[in-house]
């Protein structure tokens, strides 16, 4: 369960990332060239990442509230990215701000907790 919760760790570091550049490019058009395409695979193997985490604990039988909460997260996150595409409402990227840092978090506390 570690390597996988290390590398939801890095994907999700990297999303942050991405998700940042495409609120801050200076041109729009340039972005689409790459930047959005990359978004979503990253998001979609997050996505797979976290169903994959919720089969081990269930399995498991361990940590499993923490791998509900990453679910939950990515299914918002999910949501708020179909219905608030391209928008640049407050409210809307703080959403997307903290849900990114609240699976940082969860994915962290996986990592350190699968020792």
């Amino acid at each position: 369960m570690r390597p996988t919760a290390i590398i939801g760790l890095m994907l999700v570091m990297t999303l942050i990332l991405v998700s940042e550049y495409l609120r801050l490019a200076p041109d729009p058009q340039d972005v689409l060239s790459w930047a959005r395409p990359l978004h979503r695979l990253i998001a979609s193997t997050i996505g797979l990442l976290v169903l994959g985490l919720v089969g081990l604990s269930l399995l498991r039988h361990k940590n499993r509230a923490v791998c509900f909460v990453l679910l939950g997260l990515t299914i918002f996150l999910a949501w708020l990215g179909i219905y608030s595409a391209d928008s640049h409402d407050p409210a809307i990227v703080l959403g997307n701000q903290l849900g990114g840092l609240a699976m940082l978090g969860c994915f962290a506390w996986l990592v350190y907790k699968c020792r």
